[in-house]
């Protein structure tokens, strides 16, 4: 039991210090454009719209 525990514990442990530590900057690009099926628009929506 203790032998589980550790192992969990060292686990959260090391998700949790990976998480705060970022050592690249964000993207500097943009993709932009209109996405078409047989010269139809298709309705989606990108992940920077507010909705």
């Amino acid at each position: 039991m203790k032998k589980i525990i550790y192992i969990v514990t060292s686990l959260l442990v090391l998700c949790l210090y990976s998480c705060s530590y970022d050592n690249y900057d964000e993207p500097k690009s943009v993709l932009m454009g209109k996405v078409t099926c047989n010269g139809e628009p298709v309705q989606v929506r990108g992940s920077g719209e507010k909705v």
